[in-house]
C-alpha cells in the first residue's frame, strides 16, 4: 500500500503544477478570459475544481468579467483542487492564486485641436483662402497628440467679398479652433495722365 499512496501522492503534486492558468507576470493584470484546466492530459480519474472568491469577476469556468473604466483594478482569489483517487486514501492538493483584473481602459478622445494659422493671412477682395502652411493638431484624453490633414478638417468662415479682419474657424470631429485673417480693398489703379 505504501508504494500506491507514494504513486498517489506524486501524482496530486505533478496535476497541481500541471494546471496553472496563467503565468506569475500574468497574475497581476488580466484582461480577457483565462483557461481554468479541468482535467489534466494523461491522468486519467483525478478531478479538478476550481473556485473563486468573486465569481462576478472570474467565473470558475474562467469567464472574465472586467470592472468598468474608472473603477479600481478587482483583486480575485482563484483556489484549485485536485483530487487523485488513492489505494488507502485520496490524494488533495490545493493552490491558490490572488489574480489582478485591469479595471478597463477609459476610452481616449479627442479633447480639443491647436491650430497654426496659414501662411497668408493678408488677402485683397476677391481672392479665395489659402490654406498652405496651415496646421492643425489633435489633442486627446491620454495626453498624445496626432498631426491632422487639412483636408480631413471643415473651414469656414471665410468671405472674399467683405473687407475687415475675420475670424475662420476650423472644425474636425465636433472641436473647433480659429484663426484671423484680413481682407482689405484692391489698390486703386492710377490714371496715367495722357
Amino acid at each position: 500500500y505504501a508504494e500506491k499512496a507514494k504513486d498517489a501522492s506524486d501524482k496530486a503534486d505533478a496535476a497541481i503544477k500541471a494546471v496553472e492558468p496563467v503565468t506569475e507576470e500574468e497574475l497581476t493584470a488580466i484582461t480577457e478570459d483565462i483557461t481554468l484546466p479541468k482535467e489534466i492530459e494523461n491522468m486519467d480519474g483525478v478531478t479538478v475544481t476550481w473556485t473563486s472568491s468573486d465569481e462576478t469577476v472570474i467565473s470558475t469556468e474562467g469567464v472574465v468579467t472586467r470592472p468598468a473604466a474608472g473603477e479600481e483594478d478587482a483583486v480575485v482569489d482563484l483556489t484549485v483542487t485536485i483530487t487523485v483517487p488513492g489505494a488507502v486514501r485520496d490524494q488533495i492538493r490545493s493552490k491558490s492564486y490572488v489574480v489582478t483584473v485591469k479595471a478597463e481602459a477609459k476610452p481616449i478622445t479627442l479633447e480639443s485641436i491647436a491650430v497654426t494659422a496659414p501662411t497668408k493671412t493678408e488677402y485683397t477682395v476677391g481672392e479665395e483662402l489659402d490654406l498652405a502652411g496651415m496646421k492643425v493638431t489633435a489633442k486627446y484624453s491620454d495626453g498624445s497628440t496626432e498631426d491632422i490633414a487639412v483636408t480631413d478638417c471643415e473651414v469656414s468662415g471665410y468671405d472674399k467679398t467683405k473687407t475687415g479682419e475675420q475670424t475662420v474657424t476650423v472644425t474636425y470631429e465636433g472641436k473647433t479652433n480659429t484663426f484671423k485673417v484680413t481682407v482689405k480693398e484692391a489698390a486703386a489703379t492710377p490714371k496715367l495722365p495722357y
